[in-house]
């Protein structure tokens, strides 16, 4: 268990390919709804303070109930720091952030939105290289896609035609990821699908 999960009181880390099988992982004898709410809400009250910053932002990260790469951690810091001033022209610690204030806690409960910044992330950071155009970025985040669809498929098996707010929100990640990578008519396709 890391130094910020014992200091923070979050469950231990989970590896990001167990924690994508989608089985609910819970400490003992507590429901996975209280230790959701618990550490959405400790993940919130950190990231609300009065005045944002862009450390606190960083920090989101060492909250996540799971163990990511440390190439995911790079990319949800480009995520984080740059792919909202690329996407909206806001600074870099607006008072309100869509990642710090809504996508950091939803990945605390719902797993699924994670590979949605991380794929935005990752073309992000090959568009400013210059390594690639729009076309062939697709190519390289082809496979985390994949994988990503894939994750929502087992999980949606595992629900017996519920539709879950984790399922919910993987869909809604998937349709804003794809519309800014691709364009209107793919995140079209993805509504159509829903």
């Amino acid at each position: 268990m890391s130094l910020a999960h014992k200091r923070h009181g979050l469950q231990e880390p989970i590896d990001w390919v167990q924690r994508s099988s989608l089985i609910p992982q819970t400490r003992t004898g507590t429901t996975q709804e209280d230790d959701t709410v618990q550490g959405r809400s400790k993940l919130i009250n950190y990231l609300s303070p009065s005045s944002p910053s862009r450390t606190q932002e960083i920090g989101a990260i060492a909250l996540l109930p799971f163990d990511i790469s440390f190439e995911d951690k790079h990319l949800l810091h480009t995520y984080a720091l740059a792919v909202s001033t690329a996407v909206y022209g806001t600074s870099q610690t607006p008072y309100f952030s869509s990642i710090r204030d809504l996508v950091f806690p939803t990945c605390y409960f719902a797993p699924l939105v994670l590979q949605w910044p991380l794929i935005e992330a990752e073309a992000h950071v090959r568009r400013r290289r210059h390594q690639t155009t729009t076309t062939t970025t697709n190519t390289f985040t082809t496979q985390r896609a994949i994988a990503a669809y894939q994750a929502m498929n087992r999980y949606r098996n595992t629900c017996n035609g519920n539709v879950t707010d984790e399922l919910l929100s993987g869909i809604i990640m998937a349709i804003v990821a794809e519309f800014r990578l691709n364009g209107a008519a793919l995140a079209r396709v993805h509504m159509r699908g829903y």
